[in-house]
């Protein structure tokens, strides 16, 4: 029996995984993620039209989960009952002596392939989106977060072999219930042996991860080596050498503090509590973080922008799980693509002489020039990873890495102060940057999409009828 104080204990002990993120009504979960666009970008996935039957044929052998059981049962008794009718044949029912079996399952419900519903787990008392178990329950079943209320599910599905990634042929059980973490790794390798991403885009591939790794290396690194040798902040290389270690032993040391403030239960609770509301909690920690930075780094005369990168290094590696907290990352790149960003360009496009550069042919000439020596130095590097990411990903992730503009705004504003570059040279750079940002994703995005099908190794085959046996 399920009472109010089991789901006030269950309540007090797990607080703060709910309302769920599509509202505290909600009773579908992810699959409000499956929109038309969705499916339309599923569909355009189809390349051979080959149709693959995934069910399990239903037997008492079944594997099943302990206390789980199949029994189907053939009843013959018309085949003698159709003989004694009045209207019997020679051997059956009518003058064609018809005649039939009658089938009987008894059987608990998941067997075989099936979709649960969202009242089938719980954590404690509680179902997803924290309706408490007693509210629901019915002598039917529940009155919320049945299979009805779930949509037809049309949208991309990836099959990954993790067993054949791990080098056997089935996995290990594991008694806890949950995603273990060797399993969680077991299937990140077997994407990466595949090169399929799980989610909504190609971001959070590994091929993904690793561009997006490979342009922040790129750009951190050349911010440091512009600042060590063109720094007009003045001082030997050695000394520089200097204060950049002081200055990254000061963001380790804030790395540690925040890391080990963020495993506390007590203030895991407070920020969850204020995550939501007009507090903002997160959020101004991670501007508070960004502010402090940037700050530290002009007192000891490093470019902001370093700053300014390095905070968002922390947020990132503190911040892995977002369960508790999926909408902070949205609420933080709506300020950063919504207002830091604008206005990091607004007051670089206002120092850009473009009307030097429209009245020189030289330095027109040289925008081209500049946008294939960018793909030449950031995206060539890329073909490093051609064995394993194959050519089409290769290609799309060498453009990708060599999209840059914030480091060549940076860049050229240190040049000119320093009078290494002219102005129309340094427009001429923010062109080729300008340009690299508006035809490089583009045509990556063209070729993560539009590969050419594979060839089919063996004609399709019928598809079996589903049955139950």
């Amino acid at each position: 029996m399920v009472t109010k104080a089991h789901t006030t204990i269950s309540h007090g002990e797990m607080d703060g995984w709910w309302p769920s993120r599509y509202g505290p009504d909600d009773e579908a979960g992810a699959l409000n993620e499956i929109t038309p666009a969705k499916v339309l970008e599923a569909v355009r996935l189809v390349r051979q039209g080959r149709v693959y039957d995934l069910a399990h044929v239903l037997h008492q052998d079944i594997p099943a989960f302990p206390g789980r059981t199949f029994r189907q049962y053939l009843t013959t008794n018309y085949h003698q009952i159709n003989r004694r009718h009045p209207d019997a044949g020679p051997a059956g029912l009518g003058r064609n002596s018809v005649n039939w079996i009658v089938e009987q399952v008894t059987a608990t419900q998941q067997m075989g392939t099936h979709m649960h519903g969202l009242n089938h787990l719980q954590a404690g008392d509680r179902t997803y989106n924290g309706f408490a178990l007693c509210d629901i329950v019915e002598d039917h079943g529940t009155n919320r977060l049945g299979i009805g209320k779930l949509p037809q599910v049309v949208t991309r599905g990836l099959v990954l072999d993790v067993a054949a990634a791990r080098g056997g042929e089935r996995l290990r059980v594991h008694r806890r219930p949950g995603v273990h973490p060797r399993r969680r790794a077991a299937v990140q390798l077997a994407q990466h042996q595949h090169h399929l991403a799980l989610g909504p885009g190609q971001v959070h591939s590994p091929v993904g991860q690793s561009g997006l790794a490979a342009a922040s290396i790129a750009d951190f690194a050349a911010i440091v080596l512009l600042w060590l040798f063109f720094s007009s902040s003045g001082g030997s290389t050695g000394a520089k050498v200097i204060v950049l270690g002081a200055f990254a032993g000061l963001v380790a040391v804030t790395g540690l503090v925040v890391s080990g403030a963020a495993r506390s239960m007590r203030l895991g609770q407070v920020l969850i509590r204020l995550q939501d509301t007009t507090a903002e909690i997160r959020v101004r920690f991670a501007v508070l973080l960004l502010v402090a930075f940037t700050f530290l780094a002009e007192r000891f005369g490093l470019e902001s922008i370093l700053g300014a990168f390095l905070a968002g290094a922390i947020v990132g590696l503190v911040d892995r799980d977002s369960a508790s907290h999926p909408r902070f990352r949205i609420k933080l790149e709506a300020i950063g693509y919504g207002f830091l960003v604008p206005v990091f360009f607004v007051s670089s496009g206002i120092k850009l002489d473009l009307t030097g550069l429209l009245h020189s042919p030289s330095a027109l000439v040289r925008v081209p020039v500049f946008l294939l020596a960018l793909l030449a130095v950031r995206g060539v590097p890329a073909l490093l990873g051609l064995r394993a990411n194959g050519t089409r990903l290769t290609l799309a992730l060498g453009l990708l890495q060599a999209t840059s503009l914030p480091f060549i705004v940076t860049a050229t504003q240190i040049g000119v102060t320093l009078g290494k570059i002219t102005p129309v040279t340094a427009a001429a750079l923010v062109c080729a940057g300008l340009l690299s940002v508006l035809i490089f994703p583009t045509t990556a995005l063209t070729l993560l999409r539009g590969g050419k099908p594979e060839p089919a190794t063996e004609p399709a085959q019928p598809v079996p009828e589903a049955r139950l046996m």
